[in-house]
């Protein structure tokens, strides 16, 4: 190949396609009473589908909310993850003492992709108190269903005794 000094030209670049395959997570960390009021101190972790905290860069995706009640985690493949609450903020009491928010019961499923890069989720926390248990379960019609037994078992008893003694 041989290049004469007469001859110009340039060549044609095609465009580069740059593909995003990561999204952002933003959790803001709010008091299910006041939604206005922010919390610090909320410390969470991004897990994957099997339950193990998420790599990325080196570092495992955890954090602790700022004093506007936010955390940040940037740059998080596509995929599907569970945010958990591993630690409840505190509080201080009218009295004084400190008190602490109940952690989240359930983790919150969340899906990072095309249609959903940038994550933006308000999760609420209640101060902890008086927890109702649950009522309702499967053993209530049992016992239900053998106490009215017993009772009519008693009834047919003492109503056949009183009508043999007469």
């Amino acid at each position: 190949f041989t290049n004469k000094n007469d001859v110009t030209g340039e060549k044609e670049s095609k465009p580069t396609t740059v593909t995003v395959t990561t999204g952002n997570i933003a959790l803001t960390k709010v008091d299910g009473e006041d939604s206005t009021k922010t919390l610090q101190g909320a410390e969470f972790e991004l897990r994957d589908k099997d339950g193990k905290v998420v790599v990325v860069e080196g570092k495992e995706v955890k954090g602790v909310s700022d004093a506007n009640g936010v955390i940040q985690w940037n740059n998080i493949p596509y995929g599907e993850y569970q945010v958990v609450e591993t630690k409840a903020p505190t509080y201080k009491k009218e009295d004084g003492t400190t008190g602490s928010y109940q952690l989240l019961k359930d983790p919150i499923d969340v899906t990072v992709d095309a249609d959903h890069q940038a994550i933006k989720l308000n999760v609420e926390n209640n101060k902890s108190g008086w927890v109702l248990p649950t009522t309702g379960g499967m053993g209530t019609v049992l016992f239900t269903v053998v106490g009215l037994l017993l009772m009519a078992a008693a009834a047919f008893v003492f109503f056949r005794k009183k009508t043999v003694n007469n």
